[in-house]
């Protein structure tokens, strides 16, 4: 498994209005690695994604087939 570090910035207005600073910097990781298990199990975990803040973007999975 490799994963690399990966900083997105974001310009968000509730952000910005708390804490006065025009942008958050936002910590992921970007790689490839092999998932085995339950079919049912690998399917929701595709559906949903894997990690936190899965409702603003991250945690996607790409099948490599």
């Amino acid at each position: 498994m490799k994963l690399n570090k990966v900083v997105v910035k974001e310009g968000l207005r509730e952000f910005r209005n708390v804490t006065g600073k025009p942008y958050q910097y936002i910590n992921g990781y970007k790689g490839k690695f092999k998932l085995t298990g339950d079919i049912e199990d690998l399917n929701d975990l595709y559906k949903l994604g894997i990690g936190f803040k899965r409702a603003q973007g991250f945690g996607y999975i790409e099948f490599i087939g």
